[in-house]
């Protein structure tokens, strides 16, 4: 009789921590961004910056913006998140605020840059951007500086216009 109830609660146990484990993992579990296949997750890193002697040595503008497209491989093969990243990362990117219409700037931003093109052309683009974006403004310590927010608003405007 006692083995029987021994039995019984070992085993609504072990039926309780099996509920508990799968609903923990379906919590856990990365929900379908529709980055199936993308198999780089990290923002590209430009090899040259602002500010810095490699910068300067370059003097000119159609030479940075050579050096600063995101090599086709990785473009490919980054997540629409690392995208967005790279996207907003990239030194010419607040430039389009700096044209006679927000138009104008995006149009000369993204036939300038092939990552603003990829975004475009992915499905989950704006609406990533969007996301990334909206965690932007409810951190209270983010460090986007108003050019890079201005930037990305003219991106959401036109690119959803296109």
């Amino acid at each position: 009789m006692k083995s029987n109830r021994l039995w019984s609660c070992l085993l609504a146990l072990a039926v309780m921590l099996t509920i508990v484990g799968f609903s923990a993992y379906a919590y856990a579990a990365p929900a379908d961004t529709g980055n199936e296949g993308y198999t780089i997750d990290e923002p590209y890193e430009y090899p040259i910056q602002p500010g810095t002697d490699e910068w300067f040595a370059i003097e000119s503008h159609a030479d940075k913006v050579e050096m600063l497209q995101i090599p086709q491989e990785v473009l490919e093969n980054m997540t629409t998140r690392a995208l967005v990243e790279s996207v907003v990362n990239y030194p010419y990117f607040p430039d389009m605020d700096a044209f006679s219409t927000p138009e104008q700037g995006y149009r000369a931003v993204r036939d300038g840059f092939n990552g603003l093109q990829e975004l475009e052309a992915r499905p989950d683009g704006m609406a990533c951007l969007s996301e990334y974006f909206e965690e932007q403004q409810r951190m209270p310590s983010s460090d986007m500086t108003y050019v890079v927010r201005r930037a990305i608003e003219i991106t959401l405007e036109s690119g959803q216009q296109s």
